[in-house]
């Protein structure tokens, strides 16, 4: 049937003013999880015509679709489900979509545009415009959605939720591990932000050899030396994205200046700037391009698992920014990240707490994630049965 044919209300939502009488809690995009559920815990408070609530709170059950956004990466059109009493309404920016639970569970047609989202099924009704998406939502109630009969649809949303449910659970578990290796690191090294142990000081750049990755060159592109190589999104917080590697140009002129050893650091150049992971070999041969830093450590002074963490301390507290250039998005120059101040514990220190988070954490965490991404693997299995 046609989405429109199954709504008992649609609305778009509203952004009301800073000043007036009634203040109500109002959900953005930023609020919404990968997971599709809300994050209720930090709505913008604006103020919104009394008249204007009535009409547009939201009612558990109803589905938040963004409708202007987008990136380009992420085609605009994510959705998230309300399981509140909350009083709220959603923003300007995205649309609620009331189904009728006579015709279709609610959690069903979530489940079914998330999937649809994924599958890149909104481009059809999607208008682009200078760095902005919108689907034309007269257009997009006319997408087809799936409707067997109730029992069948309680059956998938139970498996659907399980499974989620399950993925929760693994998910504040690597939270849990990853708190546990910050905590550990201000115990044996200070507050990453005042030095207040005193340690020796240095730029990066001193203690570390550095490189910015090769440029792409579609010309060069004949095939005879292609190489798996790293782009930015295949960086990870500690860990590489190894599935559909691209290949470029390398050739053995290429092998000392962009070939990885095992031990060397990785960190985005660009976007979220400094994320990053440590090389161990997982490839027999793998290169690296323009938008990551390869770093390698001076191992008289400074141990990789060290360095890494160090990051991401840096990260979480926005010690990056001082040396972040914006344009179009931030980026970290092959100049700026040599003059990242790098505090230098007794390497006694840093090898025991290298030792702590890759051999006692680090095996924990790869555990759980196989298990989230088997997770994910059921999940989509599950929806494909369902869906197609």
């Amino acid at each position: 049937m046609r989405l429109g044919e199954l709504l008992a209300d649609s609305f778009s939502g509203e952004w009301g003013s800073e000043d007036g009488e009634s203040v109500t809690a109002i959900l953005r995009t930023a609020n919404f999880n990968p997971d599709g559920s809300l994050d209720y815990s930090s709505p913008a408070y604006r103020c919104v015509p009394s008249k204007k609530v009535e009409m547009k709170a939201l009612k558990r059950g109803d589905v938040l679709i963004e409708k202007s956004g987008g990136t380009p990466k992420r085609p605009v059109g994510i959705v998230a489900l309300f399981d509140s009493e909350m009083r709220a309404v959603c923003s300007n920016f995205n649309h609620v979509l009331r189904f009728d639970s006579c015709m279709i569970d609610p959690r069903f047609a979530f489940h079914q545009l998330r999937w649809l989202h994924s599958k890149g099924a909104f481009e059809r009704y999607t208008r682009k415009t200078t760095g902005l998406q919108n689907l034309e939502m007269r257009k997009f109630f006319d997408l087809p959605l799936t409707v067997p009969e109730p029992g069948i649809q309680r059956f998938y949303v139970n498996g659907f939720n399980m499974i989620e449910e399950i993925k929760k659970t693994g998910v504040r578990q690597l939270a849990l591990l990853d708190d546990l290796v910050k905590s550990r690191f201000v115990e044996m090294f200070g507050d990453p932000r005042s030095n207040d142990r005193g340690w020796m000081v240095r730029p990066l750049g001193e203690v570390c050899s550095t490189r910015l990755g090769k440029m792409l060159d579609v010309k060069k592109q004949d095939g005879k030396n292609q190489r798996p190589y790293l782009a930015n999104t295949d960086v990870q917080w500690f860990s590489f994205n190894l599935n559909n590697l691209r290949t470029m140009d390398f050739d053995e002129s290429d092998r000392e200046e962009f070939a990885l050893r095992e031990g060397d650091v990785l960190a985005t150049e660009g976007g979220e700037v400094g994320r990053c992971a440590i090389w161990h070999g997982e490839l027999e041969e793998c290169y690296f391009q323009k938008a990551v830093h390869r770093i390698r450590c001076n191992g008289d002074c400074l141990v990789p698992e060290f360095l890494a963490w160090t990051f991401k301390m840096k990260s979480e507290h926005g010690l990056f920014d001082p040396y972040v250039s914006r344009s179009t998005i931030a980026h970290l120059t092959g100049k700026k990240i040599k003059q990242i101040p790098v505090q230098l514990p007794p390497l006694s220190l840093q090898r025991e707490f290298a030792a702590f988070a890759a051999e006692r954490v680090a095996k924990s965490q790869v555990v759980v994630q196989q298990q989230v991404n088997k997770l994910q693997t059921l999940y989509d299995s599950l929806a494909q049965e369902c869906f197609g």
